[in-house]
């Protein structure tokens, strides 16, 4: 090759000297730019939660009314006596009828065992017992303690009714106890003069 002659592609640059990659000095996509939801918070984040801080609502406890009441030492005394009647009412109605029942069985097997010429000791037993039931209703009087406490335990249920009808303003603890002694008392001197009048005269 002569001299003076550049070689071919002497001086030439190459291919893509001095030019720039692609992509260079330009900022990558989303450079500079701030995230998706960056900065936002997130759903819920420093918002109460339901209910927070708000105080519960509680439905007061049954009974909380009553409680706060004081309470009717008057009533309790009334209610007692009013159970004791009541037993002692159930009480002498059961002995009342059953007394009677085992006198009237007693009284017809007698005569019925007298016709059939029955021995002698199943006659005398049955008399016997006969007797026993009717000593028994006169000496205990199971029929008049029956009605007595009948009577007494229906007034002082009267009684304790119109109290609790009141309203609790207006009712009279000692009204209600006074009324409850008497009624007592009643009774009591019921049974008393009946004793007296079985015995002799009542005790002053």
């Amino acid at each position: 090759m002569p001299a003076g002659v550049p070689e071919q592609g002497a001086g030439v640059p190459e291919q893509g000297a001095g030019v720039p990659e692609q992509g260079a000095g330009v900022p990558e996509q989303d450079a500079g730019v701030p995230e998706q939801d960056a900065g936002v918070p997130e759903q819920g984040a420093g918002v109460p939660a339901k209910g927070a801080g708000v105080p519960e609502q509680r439905a007061p406890e049954q009974g909380a009314a009553r409680s706060a009441q004081p309470p009717d030492s008057a009533l309790d005394q009334a209610m007692r006596q009013l159970a004791w009647y009541r037993k002692a009412r159930n009480r002498a109605k059961l002995a009342h009828q059953s007394s009677e029942l085992l006198a009237l069985l007693t009284t017809s097997a007698t005569v019925l065992v007298s016709a059939l010429r029955a021995p002698a000791a199943v006659t005398a037993s049955m008399a016997a017992l006969t007797l026993f039931l009717t000593g028994f209703r006169q000496i205990f009087k199971p029929n008049e303690r029956w009605t007595r406490t009948s009577v007494a335990w229906l007034t002082l249920h009267h009684e304790i009714t119109r109290y609790l009808h009141r309203p609790p303003t207006e009712r009279n603890g000692d009204a209600l106890l006074e009324r409850v002694m008497e009624i007592t008392m009643t009774e009591n001197r019921d049974w008393v003069e009946e004793r007296g009048h079985d015995g002799g005269s009542a005790p002053s």
